[in-house]
């Protein structure tokens, strides 16, 4: 390990990183202005306008509008197909011209990044040296999923701020507020309710208490979705998650399980989406991910001694698991990567480091098929657009391997009077 502690403490290291971290930003700046009118903007603008001026955005075509306000047409997403409460999250965006709320949304996407990190910091206490933290932050700007979330104006940045506050309400006891901010990150992406369990499971109190959270957590789904619209929440169920199904089906960029146990299907048998043979695949593909999230729970009972590797072990199960996982989903990941970088600095070992960085590599190869070596062979796209899976697989692998080790729980243990001294 000496070559190890060498890496470590050469500076050209902190100059590399630094500067790679710069170009991203850079890059990810000049490629902002031409994505105004592009992608999931899009999306998310028109059906936030549409809500506004009393339309219903799950039943009529994006395309009565997107001529309006500059938006070209898309035959990929003809209605919308985000949940009710996200379309009015949005709406205060759409009250903006369409290039003044798209940098609104870049200032948004960018205040939830650092606020991110700053949560990160301080969930993980001392645990990371401050050169150490400077470098892990350098590495998230230079990731591919945190290009593509600004680059397709996307939500998982507030989606992984509302899962972290939760987080650090449940380690200072708060936890019926941290179940209703699970709840609330449930109702803008809905994977963050197959969290929900674990944030009620290991609550504090018995039977009684936890029951009481979750008549509370009854009572908030009812009201938002009362408050929202019951009429927009049936459309959105019959007509909305039509397109989101639709988008497990032959598309890259998405790397979940379920997506990949439907596609390997489709790529062996050549069948038609909507034949016998695709309707078995696809609930194949279905029962996978529940598999892989019961497991997780299951593990969670098992060997996962610290609440805090339970949760970063649930995050990338659910990512893996859910019927869609694009790309940019994976910037969830930033806690609990940032949790397995400070296990392996404290204990660093060759297998160790050699497995983390070969995670990370992994993870951060989301756009791969899009390299035209592939482009011939069917296979080889299919392989190259289901890495990340492979990121996701390893990392949850080591959650379960290291997490086993007695150490860490009396590690966490020792900070947890300090972290709760310092949120409350």
């Amino acid at each position: 390990m000496d070559r190890w502690r060498q890496l470590r403490q050469n500076r050209l290291l902190d100059a590399g990183v630094f500067f790679i971290a710069l170009l991203f930003v850079v890059k990810i700046a000049a490629v902002l202005p031409s994505r105004v009118y592009q992608d999931d903007f899009a999306y998310f603008y028109l059906p936030g306008k549409m809500l506004l001026q009393g339309e219903n955005p799950y039943t009529t075509s994006l395309r009565t509008i997107e001529k309006q306000y500059g938006f070209p047409s898309s035959e990929r997403i003809p209605t919308a197909a985000s949940p009710p409460p996200l379309l009015w999250l949005f709406a205060p965006v759409a009250l903006l011209e369409v290039r003044t709320g798209f940098f609104a949304w870049v200032a948004v996407q960018s205040i939830s990044l650092c606020w991110v990190f700053w949560l990160t910091r301080r969930l993980l206490d001392a645990q990371m040296s401050p050169r150490v933290w400077r470098l892990f932050c350098a590495g998230v700007l230079s990731t591919q999923p945190l290009f593509y979330h600004f680059a397709y104006s996307q939500v998982q940045l507030i989606v992984a701020l509302i899962v972290l506050t939760a987080f650090a309400w449940h380690r200072v006891g708060k936890h019926t507020a941290a179940c209703l901010a699970v709840t609330a990150a449930g109702f803008l992406k809905l994977f963050p309710f197959a969290l929900l369990p674990w944030f009620v499971w290991r609550s504090r109190g018995g039977i009684r208490q936890k029951t009481g959270r979750v008549i509370v957590i009854a009572v908030a789904v009812a009201v938002t979705i009362w408050l929202t619209g019951f009429g927009l929440w049936d459309d959105f169920m019959t007509h909305g998650m039509k397109v989101v199904a639709a988008a497990a089906i032959d598309h890259t960029f998405n790397c979940s399980l379920p997506s990949f146990v439907t596609n390997l299907g489709r790529l062996v048998f050549s069948f038609s989406v909507s034949s016998a043979t695709g309707h078995v695949w696809y609930r194949a593909g279905m029962i996978s991910g529940l598999v892989l999230l019961g497991a997780g729970y299951v593990m969670c009972l098992g060997r996962v001694r610290s609440q805090m590797a339970e949760f970063c072990l649930l995050n990338a199960i659910v990512l893996a698991g859910d019927l869609v996982c694009w790309g940019h989903y994976l910037i969830m990941l930033i806690f609990p990567t940032a949790v397995a970088v400070a296990w392996v600095v404290k204990h660093p070992s060759v297998r160790r480091c050699v497995w983390l960085c070969l995670t990370l590599l992994l993870l951060n190869s989301v756009d791969l098929v899009t390299n035209p070596v592939f482009s011939p062979y069917p296979c080889l796209r299919f392989l190259a657009n289901y890495v990340p899976l492979g990121g996701l697989c390893m990392l949850i692998i080591f959650f379960v391997k290291e997490s086993s080790h007695a150490d860490w729980p009396a590690f966490f243990a020792e900070r947890s009077e300090s972290l709760t001294n310092r949120f409350r």
